[in-house]
């Protein structure tokens, strides 16, 4: 049965304007986040370089160094979002990021750089429970699927403006003088490109002025309450199949995006011989005007198959974006020209949204009200975990300990992506059966 469990104050659904305000700033900081977070991977060869790292430590600060302090803060962050300003916590988080992602470029050492990510990731942890929160109680019903669509691509968008951004910036300064600051530090490119990356969030921090803090709704079913972890975690184990499948499905995708997202500049570097101006430039463009394309195709799929009661749209679509991701991900690395490799990559690019979108709306369609959030922070623990910390960690060993040469990390994403690809084709045939029954319940 279909219905609405809050009460919403009226008096902010007045004006439409001051709700898309709110969106496009969310939007924004959303966009920078990823921004801050994605820069590092086009800067990770000359990182290695410098600090004389192998591909599994250089991993580290991929991975394990942000991802493990922001799924460790999420909780705290979800805590702070239903008690204090949100507006305020937002416009902190960004302020601390944006410090610490200059921070990271003042890094002379492995560690320095490794705990100054961990810095980065606990202050993005501030945003997404907040921003969520701030959509739900401040945008009408009517603008929240079109308001949460907006706010995912500012996600891909921003891995994609780090590449430009970052191959711009790195352009500009190798044909500078070297930087040296008023203590004696002389500054590598990376370490400058870095230093003004962050340094635009400082300002941006105050577009959170610029909207008000929405009230809070207020549930109109007492049988609503929020779910205790064990509860959940008791309701979870109920149905362990299906959220089993709908996990390892969001894993097995999430892996190969990760993965690529995390290494694919390195090894256009290494086998293709492209500079980090040439990465930027290229995978830049492409993320930014594909990934939004694919999100919103696959939203409008989904929404136009629910209004006809058919789960033929997200079953179709998860088909396809396991497909778009581990077939061009297995052919991708080890393309006979560089040609077949955009092609690839182009379709890859296409789905590589679609993983959050897809496990997002299963969730919401067979959780109760009262345990969707504490269903949805599990998720994030545990999609976080798999994905986060150790896609880009097995993709750095898989190539330190079983290839060797030039093609070795090709070759090891060609392997990441062909065994996580059958993992989620699994789960995909798992959910035909389980999905579609628990949604017919």
């Amino acid at each position: 049965m279909k219905y609405d469990s809050e009460i919403m104050p009226d008096s902010y659904y007045k004006f439409a304007h001051h709700q898309w305000r709110l969106i496009v700033v969310l939007t924004i900081l959303t966009l920078l986040s990823s921004i801050d977070r994605q820069t590092i991977s086009l800067l990770i060869d000359p990182i290695r370089h410098d600090l004389e790292l192998t591909d599994t430590q250089a991993s580290l600060l991929l991975g394990l160094s942000f991802a493990s302090a922001y799924i460790l803060a999420a909780p705290v962050s979800g805590w702070l979002a239903d008690r204090r300003s949100r507006r305020r916590i937002i416009g902190v988080g960004t302020a601390i990021w944006s410090t610490m992602t200059m921070v990271c470029g003042l890094a002379s050492t492995y560690w320095q750089l490794f705990f100054a990510r961990m810095g980065t990731g606990v202050s993005e942890a501030l945003l997404l429970p907040s921003a969520t929160s701030m959509i739900r109680d401040g945008v009408d019903p009517i603008r929240r699927g079109r308001a949460f669509a907006v706010l995912a691509m500012g996600m891909p968008a921003g891995a994609g403006a780090a590449m430009l951004v970052g191959g711009a910036v790195i352009g500009a300064l190798s044909a500078s003088d070297p930087t040296i600051l008023p203590w004696g530090q002389k500054l590598a490119v990376w370490q400058m490109v870095l230093v003004l990356v962050g340094a635009p969030g400082l300002l941006l921090a105050l577009l959170m002025f610029a909207v008000r803090e929405p009230p809070r709704s207020v549930s109109a079913d007492p049988l609503v309450a929020h779910m205790r972890y064990r509860e959940a975690f008791a309701y979870i184990g109920r149905r362990r199949l299906l959220y089993g499948s709908i996990w390892l499905f969001f894993i097995g995708t999430g892996m190969i995006t990760n993965a690529m997202g995390a290494w694919l500049p390195a090894m256009l570097g290494r086998v293709w011989g492209l500079t980090p101006v040439e990465v930027g430039s290229t995978v830049g463009l492409a993320i930014v005007l594909l990934a939004p394309v694919g999100l919103a195709i696959g939203g409008w799929t989904v929404d136009w198959s629910a209004k006809r009661n058919s789960q033929r749209g997200i079953i179709g679509i998860s088909l396809f974006t396991v497909l778009a991701l581990a077939g061009p991900g297995v052919a991708m690395p080890l393309a006979p020209s560089l040609t077949v490799f955009w092609a690839l990559f182009a379709v890859q690019i296409l789905a590589s949204g679609l993983p959050h979108m897809i496990a997002n709306t299963m969730i919401a369609s067979v959780t109760p009200s009262r345990a969707v959030g504490r269903v949805s922070a599990i998720q994030l623990f545990v999609h976080g975990i798999a994905t986060s910390v150790l896609g880009p960690t097995v993709v750095a060993v898989i190539s330190d300990r079983m290839f060797s040469g030039t093609h070795a990390l090709a070759h090891a994403l060609s392997l990441t992506a062909a065994v996580c690809g059958a993992a989620a084709l699994i789960a995909w045939c798992a959910l035909l059966r389980t999905y579609r029954a628990s949604v017919l319940e």
